[in-house]
């Protein structure tokens, strides 16, 4: 798990560090947000593969990633606000509770489902 953190780590460092450049280049926030999650999408999935689950895996390893991210996203998204509007009232606190269980459930998931060696099967 700790290369599994030290990945995401270095996937929002990357995040942040493209996004600074752009804007600081004058591109306005959304493109340079959209460029840089893809830039750091990218950079996750080779971190994810190679040297955190070793997985081997094509361009079907990508899209499965990739549709998980989005869905990931999405459900986390969904969670943030209902924890925000019915638990704590919140919007910091449901998303720093809520990213915690998904990061946790992300590692699991990616690990047994997306980057599972494929002999498991």
């Amino acid at each position: 798990m700790l290369r599994y953190a030290l990945s995401s780590v270095a996937t929002a460092l990357t995040d942040f560090l493209v996004f600074y450049i752009l804007t600081a280049n004058g591109m306005q926030v959304l493109g340079a947000n959209m460029s840089a999650r893809a830039v750091a999408l990218w950079i996750q999935f080779v971190l994810l593969k190679k040297y955190v689950f070793k997985s081997s895996g094509g361009w079907m390893l990508l899209a499965a990633y990739i549709a998980y991210v989005f869905f990931s996203g999405y459900v986390s998204s969904v969670m943030q606000e209902e924890f925000a509007e019915y638990v704590v009232n919140a919007p910091l606190l449901a998303k720093l509770v809520v990213e915690a269980v998904i990061w946790i459930f992300n590692f699991m998931f990616l690990r047994d489902i997306i980057f599972r060696s494929r002999s498991d099967t």
